[in-house]
């Protein structure tokens, strides 16, 4: 179908109207339009750490200022010591679940070592707190599985308290940027086919250790949540003047809407150095190592804090339909993330609205399974009494592989495709597990 097409059909779920008003753009369907040939990876400008350009609204892209209330994060300062431990010196940067800081562990030997803070928000500490804290539970006796390696362990962990709650703060070892960041540094945010192929292997091994040896969902897989570890064969110094131009501290003051004084810094990632080397070579990233972070958000059951998980371009159609999730959930946000990474941009646009995905993954994937309707608690929301569509849909998107040739498909395509289908799969009992995955023929090198 023609992409003006695929322009009225986004228009439509723009205009309809839930008990929430929906804000989906047309770009997603627009893009399908431009073909590209693919291009070798190509890093843009040096191998060398990025340099820090000052930004004049640099605090309007850190956490919100209002948010620092009930329920949101707890105001750190930097040179605070934390739980008498932690000396922190630098701020690292922020979700939706709490904030990172880099901190230097006071030994009493004058050793310098440097961890990671991670300071939730009240309500996340909350939501850990009434789950039993499985991240702090299931995570602290390692196995001697293959995926262990690939999950960002704790360390140890404490609370603080302010007079808007509680918060729980967990250590883990320093690590550089995440996968989102690094691509970033590429030329049309694609990064190097052979490097993708063995962040994807290192993700599937620590998912199938948190699904199988711990039984946990992450339910937050994302570019953003895949980190690289400081390579072994570079110091990196983790504190002030670090070698990334931070040798000084920004700071924005204002009052939340409490009156409280609060002091935000602006974040400051540990870039990861891009090795030497034809980078599109698989002895170049060799050494590469990942793990996959934010764990906060793990959990083994669906529970009344934790009915709409995932981000929503990644979100998988269980979710959306409140109709039951688990383990597959993961693997619908690990093909969506990617195919992010593989070809430079978003499935779903970054800023689509919660409740439009449901019509994209109709438009782009099919109608949902009539099982997975049947006990969906959502269903209202999205389909009339017999079934159909609250919005009529003039037509559906091009397959996967048209979409890919579109945009540029990388090499051994057909491989690619099919990797990526046999975990975009609408129905989540027929989507493969990770150690399905992990034996196809696209992660050969």
């Amino acid at each position: 179908m023609h992409c003006g097409t695929f322009d009225s059909a986004i228009g439509r779920l723009t205009r309809f109207s839930f008990r929430h008003p929906v804000r989906t753009t047309t770009s997603m369907l627009k893009r399908l339009s431009h073909v590209r040939r693919f291009q070798k990876a190509t890093l843009i400008g040096p191998r060398s750490l990025p340099s820090r350009q000052p930004h004049l609204d640099w605090a309007a892209k850190e956490e919100p200022l209002e948010k620092y209330a009930i329920g949101g994060y707890h105001p750190v300062k930097i040179g605070a010591v934390l739980n008498s431990r932690y000396r922190t010196v630098r701020k690292l940067g922020w979700s939706n679940y709490g904030t990172a800081w880099l901190a230097q562990q006071q030994t009493g030997n004058g050793s310098q070592i440097f961890r990671v803070v991670k300071v939730l928000t009240g309500l996340t500490t909350d939501v850990a707190m009434i789950a039993g804290d499985p991240v702090l539970s299931d995570l602290e006796e390692p196995l001697l599985q293959s995926g262990h390696p690939h999950i960002l362990q704790v360390l140890d962990y404490f609370y603080l308290q302010n007079p808007q709650g509680k918060h729980l703060c967990y250590i883990t070892d320093p690590l550089t940027e995440d996968m989102r960041s690094f691509s970033e540094r590429w030329k049309y945010h694609r990064i190097p086919t052979t490097f993708l192929k063995q962040v994807t292997r290192q993700v599937l091994l620590g998912l199938e250790y948190l699904h199988d040896e711990c039984d946990l969902v992450h339910t937050d897989i994302k570019p953003e949540n895949i980190r690289l570890e400081a390579p072994d064969n570079r110091s990196l110094s983790f504190g002030e003047g670090n070698g990334n131009g931070d040798n000084f501290v920004e700071t924005s003051t204002g009052k939340n809407s409490e009156g409280q004084l609060i002091s935000r810094y602006r974040s400051h990632p540990i870039y990861y150095p891009i090795p030497d080397g034809d980078l599109n070579s698989p002895d170049t990233w060799s050494q590469t190592r990942v793990r996959l972070g934010e764990g906060s958000s793990s959990c083994n059951r669906p529970g009344p804090w934790t009915s709409m998980i995932q981000s929503p371009p990644f979100r998988a159609p269980e979710v959306c339909m409140g109709a039951g999730w688990g383990k597959p959930a993961d693997i619908w946000s690990l093909g969506c993330t990617v195919y992010e990474l593989a070809m430079g941009r978003p499935f779903f646009n970054r800023d689509i609205h919660d409740e439009s995905v449901p019509f994209l993954h109709v438009i782009t994937f099919g109608d949902y399974p009539a099982e997975m309707i049947a006990r969906a608690k959502f269903r209202d929301d999205f389909l009339n009494k017999d079934g159909s569509l609250r919005i009529s849909l003039p037509g559906r998107a091009p397959s996967l592989k048209n979409i890919i040739d579109m945009h540029g498909a990388p090499p051994n395509a057909d491989k690619f495709v099919d990797f990526l289908e046999r975990m975009l799969v609408l129905d989540p009992s027929k989507r493969a597990c990770c150690d399905d995955l992990l034996m196809h023929e696209w992660l050969a090198l």
